[in-house]
């Protein structure tokens, strides 16, 4: 999720996850979420951390295997990517098969 840098907006954005958590059941994971804020004044961002209590990120990160970047995507950034979803299609489509099939 991302919101613009102001304490208030932040403050929506923690209402609504909470009205989430309680309508469905299901909550972050703090030890796998983090915060990332740009621009914002250094008592902006200790009141953001300290309001969703996530730990403070660094880029680049990596999503799905692939680097979150701010430049273009080369072939080779997300090729692995491509490379496991090509490899659990083959696999499926052999689970299909018949004995026969395979040889």
């Amino acid at each position: 999720m991302s919101c613009h840098g102001s304490l208030s907006l932040a403050h929506v954005v923690k209402a609504a996850l909470d009205e989430f958590s309680l309508l469905s059941g299901l909550h972050a994971n703090h030890a796998k979420s983090n915060i990332f804020t740009f621009g914002v004044s250094p008592t902006i961002n200790q009141q953001l951390i300290n309001l969703f209590g996530y730990t403070v990120g660094s880029f680049p990160i990596r999503y799905l295997g692939i680097p979150i970047i701010s430049s273009r995507l080369r072939l080779h950034d997300y090729s692995p990517l491509v490379d496991r979803v090509l490899g659990r299609l083959a696999s499926w489509l052999n689970q299909g098969l018949s004995y026969v099939g395979h040889l």
